[in-house]
């Protein structure tokens, strides 16, 4: 979606009709006449479904505007902008007065003096170390240190740090380790709240694509070896006898019956002995609706209607055994990510909606599955 966004943005100047949209129109002039549809997906460089999905999503998410129509007219994209994202200023009639810089020295007057001439180096004042030709050595060595201590500027004093006899060691310590236990306390909560934050991606994203990677993999091996046969093209729609097949029942019965197992071990590790009595019916449930699955027709609308009221009736004991203040904050969490949807419901639509969030929570809470048919 960005790139084709990006795309869209970065397109030449002969299809923008206005600052802020573009305008597809087709062309007649080239050898092979092209459509609007054709400039834009030539724009885009992607498929046409791959480009109608992505101007569906964007239009609906807002991010553009979409207009096609017929006639010649042609197909119109809108970009909009966040008026709340754009800083207003107000207009200025004369430039910003921006202050003179500061004629006074930057060092500090105690600090080590700047020699500003050290650079220029004066050619005619060279005074050669060696001796000139019949002068004694150290005759006018005397002379010269004299001059070199008159000429000499007089010392700055110099920055001395000296002890605060205020404070002591003693005084320091308590809010040293005040400081530390605030400071301690700040970093614990953020690697708590990272840790949490890495092992809700790990439940809820990293396994399961680890199982379907898993699996497609073990799908692969099992083609290659010969153990599962590919469908050819030539299969597709072919009849085949029921004695190949087997019976169609049996995988849902004996997903039924894995579920009522899982139920009644989830029944045996419950501490609470109203869960514990509802998980064990449900899963005696869970087994019987499975045996006759397997013998009999499936009605799915009858098999969806009993796990719908199976699943209501551990919902209800979930929530009957919860405490107030894990109730509480489950519903306002689910107020929170279902605000979006209150104003087109009844309030008592989005009570019942926010009340279902809240239940299913509880499930993924005490890990419990699903029943309904979509999860099965």
């Amino acid at each position: 979606m960005p790139s084709i966004y990006l795309r869209l943005r970065r397109a030449p100047t002969d299809f923008w009709e206005r600052e802020g949209v573009l305008r597809f129109v087709g062309s007649v002039e080239e050898k092979t006449p092209s459509t609007a549809w054709d400039q834009m997906r030539k724009i885009t460089g992607v498929a046409n479904s791959t480009l109608s999905k992505a101007l569906s999503w964007l239009h609906e998410k807002g991010v553009i505007g979409y207009a096609a129509h017929k006639n010649g007219i042609g197909i119109r994209i809108f970009f909009n902008r966040a008026t709340n994202s754009i800083r207003s200023r107000e207009p200025q009639k004369n430039l910003r007065l921006v202050p003179t810089p500061s004629s006074n020295l930057p060092a500090p007057s105690n600090g080590v003096p700047f020699n500003e001439e050290n650079s220029k180096r004066d050619l005619d004042n060279i005074h050669d170390s060696a001796p000139k030709r019949g002068e004694q050595i150290g005759a006018g060595n005397e002379a010269e240190e004299s001059d070199n201590v008159k000429n000499s500027p007089a010392p700055r004093p110099g920055l001395q740090l000296v002890p605060n006899p205020t404070t002591r060691p003693e005084e320091t310590i308590p809010f040293l380790n005040q400081a530390i236990k605030e400071l301690k306390c700040e970093v614990s909560n953020i690697v708590k709240r990272e840790i949490r934050a890495t092992q809700d991606w790990f439940y809820d994203k990293a396994i399961p694509k680890a199982i379907r990677v898993a699996q497609r993999e073990t799908f692969n091996l099992l083609r290659n070896m010969g153990v599962q046969q590919s469908k050819q093209s030539s299969d597709v729609g072919k009849y085949v006898a029921a004695e190949e097949q087997g019976n169609p029942n049996e995988a849902l019965a004996q997903t039924l019956v894995e579920l009522g197992a899982t139920m009644k071990t989830f029944a045996a590790s419950a501490e609470n002995t109203s869960i514990q009595s509802v998980l064990q019916s449900v899963s005696l449930e869970l087994d019987i609706l499975g045996r006759k699955s397997y013998v009999g027709e499936i009605d799915f609308q009858a098999i969806g209607e009993t796990l719908d009221k199976l699943e209501d009736s551990v919902a209800a004991a979930l929530w009957d055994n919860t405490e107030t203040s894990q109730k509480e904050s489950l519903l306002r969490k689910g107020e929170r990510e279902l605000q979006k949807y209150q104003q087109g419901m009844e309030p008592s639509e989005y009570r019942q909606l926010v009340q279902k969030h809240a239940n299913y929570a509880l499930f993924k809470h005490y890990q419990i599955p699903r029943f309904n048919l979509f999860y099965l």
